[in-house]
């Protein structure tokens, strides 16, 4: 069984790549928006060294670390989980005065905004906040944004609530007796 934390990841996941593409969607291309979807690994600095590809628009999912745990009760652990969105994409200069100018990342932005900040609550987590963005200043032809969230999530990997723990939650035996007698008098 997965763990509640990576079923929060999945569904956060599962969210980016079911973002539909709601402009014109090119012959042989997907309806959803982001052509890749998956867990950030500085994807962006690796393509550009010819390591790995990717089709774009793209966008990849970071947990912001440290990830501070705070324990409830009974071995159960809640977070306040940053989650960073990065969105790629790689637009060539189209000839119509925008050289260095990628003005559809902000349509790509307002997508995730209203995927992941319209009352989306992930999996073992609550409504997820947006909390910051940051704007890619000095691109080549990929542009990267970045957009941050924040859900507070409850893990119960590990405690008793977990059916994969080998904790087995028990009464102890007792040596109590309980005598019971009823009298009714009319």
């Amino acid at each position: 069984m997965a763990s509640p934390f990576l079923s929060c990841i999945n569904s956060v996941l599962g969210r980016l790549g079911a973002i539909p593409n709601t402009w014109t969607v090119p012959k042989g291309r997907a309806a959803n928006l982001f052509q890749y979807v998956a867990m950030w690994n500085n994807q962006v600095e690796r393509q550009k060294e010819g390591k790995v590809e990717f089709d774009t628009p793209a966008a990849f999912l970071e947990l912001i670390h440290p990830i501070k745990w705070n324990q409830l009760n009974f071995g159960v652990n809640q977070a306040d989980i940053t989650f960073r969105v990065h969105i790629v994409d790689q637009q060539i200069d189209a000839s119509d005065g925008t050289l260095d100018q990628n003005l559809e990342v902000f349509g790509y932005r307002d997508a995730v905004m209203v995927a992941l900040g319209g009352g989306f609550a992930p999996a073992f987590g609550s409504t997820m906040s947006s909390l910051k963005e940051d704007t890619d200043n000095n691109h080549t032809n990929i542009y990267h944004y970045m957009i941050d969230f924040v859900s507070a999530v409850v893990d119960s990997k590990g405690s008793p609530f977990d059916p994969d723990s080998s904790m087995i939650g028990t009464t102890p035996p007792t040596n109590a007796e309980i005598d019971v007698s009823i009298t009714t008098s009319y």
